[in-house]
């Protein structure tokens, strides 16, 4: 249901007929976009609404309740599908699988097959199609989730109406009319509303707790929620007034500020302390965890909106940077681990490259590699609707291949960039699509082409780019061959004692070893072992390399203290044995020495 046939409903849910003439003066719509809009509720409920020479009439009396449109097609799966997640999820008894065959004109065996899929679907909303014997079927699942499968499963594909009071669609049009939301957030919104008011009234509430965070306007909701408690007799906890406005809480940063719930800060500071310890734990990398909270809560927050809600990213902005930084990239996957298990929700690939990003700024931060560059660049406009986590991105790019003090780069979205003078930036980098007439537009269609273009072109203005390998490092690296009936474990031990004298130490390092893949498995995709642990004792990385036939073994000793410059190095390291995780080259690897080794690879 939009938002114009909510408008229709809630008058003549009033008044039982009115003019499309009136209609249109009174809410300053074009008339011909009622004449369809009202056609088509006439068709699909021929049994309730009339439409006669620009009246809209009602058969009979509207109940407060779901409406199927006769126009669906029920011959279609995905839209047999649907009905069937309707009547479990507004049941209140068993339902049976004879009745459904006969509402749907189908046969039993049709509906079965249905079933099996619905009982898959069904779990991805922690939900069970249960059945018994000369009962029938009935969904086994909170509230909560009832609703997101009303607005996922069924509303995604059936044409349905509800009629709403007046004073509520008249509130809801303000607050679409004031946010200037997209049009898929305002028929969204109806949606929620409706379902809401719909359950309801049937006494059924959401009670279950979970940490919403909010980016909307508490007397705009408040509002909302009073005018429905009054209209409907029905009393809206602070839970049910987020689900109500989750689709305006999951949109992204480019349309609402962020406002983190005092009561549920305590989870986003978990999962960072939880990230950062279990980063210092496996990779001996030590990011300051305050600095990261700050980039990353807004964006968290919104992450974890979207999941507990199923949304997925709207962006359609295409951010595939795993090879270029690959230790980052495992820093995501952490965070991403340490949210479903607290939330019990699963992050897509998409969410995990979004998170990259982030630590590829944490990252970027430690890197003692400085570009001086020189340019006459000091305002510069990022243009971009897909949210912050974007923007920052972008930003610190520019930033990190510039050396201006005071450099400003200002976030804009496209309506507001077509509103100012464009001459007043030197560069405008952008996402979306601009005037083909602005002049100095730098059009990003995916980042990985962003970061080559704008790093190739500023290494051509400073032509000052640093190679920190190859300088004399404070590292010990060998190269070893393993016989082919040598285990994992053996091969640990071989590299040992290729870098340790002392057997007590070397006891007491394998130990470590063990203990630590015993935890997490440090054998990795494509016949890759990658034992890297930290000594306790020691006081430079030591590395020990084989590279066999279609395998590569890298042993990695950390020391428990490292300076600025081993830290640097370290994540260096690992960059390279993650790019090669995720490429699958491991052909004609030199390991002969150290800097062959980090090198391989970078003339290609």
């Amino acid at each position: 249901m939009d938002i114009y046939e909510a408008i229709i409903l809630s008058y003549i849910y009033d008044q039982k007929e009115i003019s499309l003439d009136i209609l249109s003066l009174e809410q300053s719509v074009n008339k011909e976009e009622l004449q369809k809009v009202a056609s088509k509720l006439c068709e699909g409920y021929d049994e309730i609404i009339n439409l006669e020479q620009d009246q809209i009439k009602i058969l009979k009396k509207l109940e407060n309740r779901i409406y199927l449109s006769n126009k669906n097609d029920y011959n279609k799966i995905k839209n047999r599908i649907a009905y069937i997640f309707f009547q479990l999820i507004i049941a209140t008894d068993y339902i049976s699988i004879d009745n459904l065959a006969e509402q749907l004109n189908v046969s039993r065996s049709t509906i079965n097959n249905d079933l099996k899929r619905i009982r898959k679907r069904v779990m991805h909303y922690n939900s069970e199609v249960l059945g018994r014997p000369n009962k029938g079927l009935y969904l086994k699942t909170t509230e909560f989730q009832r609703h997101l499968i009303f607005f996922h499963e069924v509303n995604s594909y059936l044409e349905w109406i509800m009629p709403l009071h007046r004073d509520i669609v008249d509130n809801l049009t303000h607050i679409i009319d004031d946010t200037s939301l997209p049009e898929f957030v305002k028929r969204n919104m109806i949606t929620t509303v409706s379902f809401m008011i719909y359950r309801k009234e049937k006494n059924n509430s959401i009670n279950q707790d979970f940490p919403i965070y909010d980016n909307i306007d508490l007397a705009m909701s408040s509002h909302l929620a009073q005018i429905i408690n009054g209209v409907y007799n029905i009393n809206l906890n602070q839970i049910e007034v987020n689900v109500i406005f989750f689709p305006m809480i999951s949109l992204n940063t480019s349309f609402a500020k962020m406002r983190i719930n005092k009561e549920n800060k305590w989870l986003l500071e978990k999962i960072i302390d939880e990230t950062t310890e279990q980063i210092k734990k496996k990779y001996a990398i030590y990011l300051n965890k305050y600095k990261l909270f700050e980039r990353i809560k807004d964006h968290l927050a919104y992450l974890i909106n979207r999941l507990l809600f199923k949304i997925p990213h709207q962006n359609n902005i295409n951010i595939k940077l795993e090879n270029e930084y690959p230790l980052a990239y495992e820093f995501a996957k952490e965070t991403a681990y340490i949210i479903e298990k607290e939330l019990n929700v699963i992050s897509t690939e998409q969410d995990i490259s979004y998170l990259h990003l982030y630590f590829i700024f944490a990252l970027k931060e430690k890197d003692q590699k400085i570009q001086e560059i020189s340019t006459t660049v000091n305002k510069i406009a990022v243009v971009t609707n897909q949210g912050k986590g974007v923007f920052k991105f972008i930003k610190q790019h520019i930033l990190n291949n510039t050396s201006l003090d005071g450099i400003e780069i200002i976030h804009l979205k496209k309506h507001e960039i077509e509103k100012l003078n464009t001459n007043n930036f030197e560069i405008i980098f952008t996402t979306e699509d601009l005037d083909n007439k602005l002049t100095n537009v730098i059009h990003i269609e995916e980042m990985t082409d962003f970061i080559e273009q704008v790093s190739y072109h500023m290494r051509l203005l400073s032509n000052q780019e640093k190679n920190i390998i190859g300088q004399d490092l404070d590292i010990s690296f060998c190269s070893v061959s393993f016989s082919e009936e040598f285990t994992y474990e053996e091969k640990v031990l071989v590299a040992l004692r290729e870098i340790e004298d002392d057997p007590t130490l070397i006891n007491k390092l394998f130990n470590i070893f063990k203990e630590k893949e015993s935890e997490n498995s440090m054998v990795y995709e494509n016949n890759i072992y990658f034992p890297h642990i930290t000594n306790p004792s020691g006081d430079n990385i030591k590395i020990v390399v084989s590279n066999e036939v279609d395998q590569l073994f890298v042993f990695l000793s950390i020391p428990a203290k490292m300076t600025d410059s081993q830290e640097y190095l370290l994540t260096k390291i690992y960059d390279k044995i993650f790019n090669l995780i995720a490429t699958q080259e491991l052909k004609s690897i030199d390991t002969t020495s150290f800097e062959k080794f980090m090198n391989y690879g970078d003339d290609r």
